[in-house]
């Protein structure tokens, strides 16, 4: 018994980890779909949600259809799909996006564009960021500074690392060179 309990409380507490490591690629998106008189719409429509880098106009970065089998149901006027979940192609613009986390990446400000059945809805919808999202910003950062800007520990040293203008300390001192400077740890 204590040993199917362990092998639970491991599964349960490893695969969540796992599956944290790698976020979908996908986007909730959620919508009320009503007739021009305004009373709620049900059943199964064609949606196609295209990708701009303007409000208006823009070049079109990418493409996610919902129509056919991927179509979207609809249910007293409320649906709910996921952006990137339907047949994704890259758009008429410049570049090749074949994935939402590839425009994100590349795009500071993305506008969809949705479409019903054929009819384009306005205006375009600016895609924002959900508040602890904006922290993902600093991801590739270590405490404000970019990786680049570090010293590998893992590779050798070349001629070039031990140049003054490749290597700088912050506090040189006659007896201590740049690299010894680099290697010692801070003073807390």
């Amino acid at each position: 018994m204590m040993k199917k309990m362990c092998i639970c409380l491991f599964t349960s507490l490893i695969l969540p980890l796992a599956a944290a490591a790698i976020p979908p690629d996908r986007i909730s998106y959620q919508g009320i779909l009503r007739d021009p008189d305004g009373a709620p719409l049900s059943g199964t429509f064609d949606m196609v949600f295209r990708f701009f880098t303007a409000a208006e106009g823009g070049s079109e970065i990418i493409v996610d259809d919902h129509s056919g089998a991927d179509a979207v149901t609809v249910t007293d006027g409320l649906f709910d799909t996921h952006l990137g979940g339907g047949t994704v192609s890259d758009g008429s613009g410049p570049g090749v996006y074949l994935s939402l986390a590839d425009v994100f990446q590349a795009f500071s400000s993305v506008f969809t564009q949705v479409e019903i059945e054929g009819e384009v809805l306005e205006p375009r919808i600016e895609m924002v960021s959900a508040p602890y999202a904006l922290q993902a910003g600093d991801a590739e950062l270590l405490d404000g500074v970019n990786g680049s800007q570090y010293l590998r520990s893992d590779t050798t040293c070349t001629s070039r690392a031990r140049s003054r203008s490749a290597v700088r300390s912050p506090l040189p001192t006659p007896s201590t060179t740049a690299l010894e400077t680099l290697s010692r740890s801070p003073p807390e």
